[in-house]
C-alpha cells in the first residue's frame, strides 16, 4: 500500500501517531483483511494464466503461495503491543518498529 510505504517511515521519523492516522490505519488493514477473505474464497489465476474457479484449489493455491505475506502486512501487530504491554518507552518504540513488517 503506498499509505504505509510513505507513512510508516514518517511517523518513525518525525511524527508519532495521531488519532487520525491511528483511524486511517484501522481502516485499510480491515480492507486488506476483507481482500484476504476474498482471495481465499473466490476465483483466482495460477501461474500458466488458467483461470481456477473450485474452492479447494483456490483456498489451496491462497495459502501455499500469498496467505503468510499478506497475514504478516495485515495483522496490527502494533496494536497488539500498544494493547498487552504497558506504556513504556521501550514499548512505544517496539510499537512502533513493528509498523515496518507491514513494509
Amino acid at each position: 500500500c503506498v499509505y504505509n510505504a510513505w507513512m510508516i517511515p514518517f511517523r518513525l521519523a518525525f511524527a508519532g501517531l495521531s488519532r487520525l492516522t491511528l483511524t486511517i490505519d484501522w481502516i485499510l488493514d480491515l480492507f486488506f483483511l476483507v481482500d484476504m477473505v476474498l482471495r481465499y474464497r473466490f476465483v483466482s489465476f495460477e501461474q500458466g494464466g488458467e483461470l481456477v474457479t473450485d474452492p479447494t484449489r483456490i483456498s489451496r493455491n491462497y495459502l501455499a503461495n500469498r496467505f503468510l505475506i499478506d497475514f504478516i502486512s495485515t495483522v496490527p501487530f502494533d496494536m497488539v503491543v500498544y494493547l498487552l504491554l504497558p506504556r513504556e518507552p521501550w514499548a512505544l518504540v517496539l510499537e512502533e518498529l513493528l509498523r515496518i513488517l507491514k513494509l
